[in-house]
């Protein structure tokens, strides 16, 4: 059992509803392994489940600790758990609690970091590459040969890894994305690359692409992708389903879970591509785990000030 420090939130609200509290962590039967947390990442649901989006009108009746995602060191185990020893490095994948200390967490739930990756990438890589990763499933869309892919947000976190998980198809990939970052997407291996902002440029590539996945913060290319997408394509929304209204025949899906789609499918797969590969993932900052650094890193995503994954990092590691 150890005491250690949270941040988290009673009720929904602005930034200045978080709050540090004093928790007691520990083993149970459900959640064998206790990690010390080295780091956690922020990501975009973060921001919605602490202004309450997701709650339905619900009041929120417990103290919720966000941060799903997890780089730490596992400090106690229960005798049970087996491939895993005191010591280990690894990534933890969570509904919620990663803001804290330390975490209780399910051995399914753990995986153990690649030598070839550094630390502060476990911390940030392993969600937004599992979204890429199912964003391609079949159950989506199956990519045949000479198929046409757009990308947009190809230069964002998610979108980039879309962008080098595709690149050894047999495809033409189109990626969208700010001027600035055109040779970043091209060195990604994008055959051809557009400028969001450029509505002339975006029309020229009109009802181009059998597939557009929209990797956008917050679902702001839906325009773009209807725009690209041909009579009978597919266009996948990672942030929920597009409400733009569309005049051709086309397929508009929503990235929804299934239960066949688990992290023991998803995460082997792209620990083992970063190993194999040489992947390109911004980390925009690195930010102090604290409640103040906290407030700042949400005030950072929700104003766009941000190029990639923040990272929340335990100022007791150093």
């Amino acid at each position: 059992m150890f005491k250690g420090k949270a941040i988290g939130f009673d009720h929904y609200g602005e930034v200045d509803v978080f709050e540090e509290r004093d928790l007691i962590f520990k083993l149970t039967d459900k959640k064998p392994i206790l990690i010390k947390v080295e780091r956690a990442a922020l990501n975009p649901i973060d921001i919605s489940i602490r202004k309450g989006l997701l709650a339905n009108g619900r009041p929120l009746n417990r103290f919720r600790v966000l941060g799903n995602e997890v780089q730490g060191e596992v400090i106690a185990l229960d005798p049970s758990v087996t491939g895993f020893s005191i010591g280990d490095k690894v990534i933890a994948l969570v509904p919620s609690g990663g803001n804290a200390e330390y975490l209780a967490v399910a051995a399914k739930n753990v995986f153990k970091i690649p030598n070839e990756m550094p630390l502060e990438i476990a911390a940030s890589y392993p969600m937004v590459a599992e979204t890429a990763y199912w964003a391609l499933n079949p159950y989506f869309y199956e990519l045949k040969s000479g198929d046409t892919l757009a990308i947009i947000g190809a230069s964002g976190s998610v979108g980039s890894l879309v962008l080098q998980f595709a690149r050894s198809k047999k495809i033409t990939i189109i990626a969208v994305a700010g001027k600035n970052n055109s040779e970043y997407v091209k060195k990604l291996g994008a055959d051809m690359v557009v400028d969001y902002r450029d509505p002339i440029a975006v029309n020229e590539h009109a009802n181009q692409a059998d597939f557009v996945i929209n990797a956008s913060l917050f679902n702001s290319g839906e325009d773009v992708g209807v725009t690209l997408v041909k009579e009978g394509g597919t266009l996948l929304g990672l942030n929920g389903v597009p409400e733009k209204v569309c005049n051709k025949r086309v397929t508009m899906k929503n990235l929804d879970r299934t239960k066949e789609m688990t992290y023991q499918k998803a995460i082997p797969f792209v620990l083992e591509f970063y190993r194999q590969h040489d992947v390109e993932f911004q980390i925009d900052r690195s930010m102090p785990l604290t409640l103040e650094g906290i407030k700042e890193a949400h005030h950072l995503f929700e104003d766009k000030k941000t190029s990639g994954k923040i990272v929340l990092e335990n100022p007791t590691i150093h």
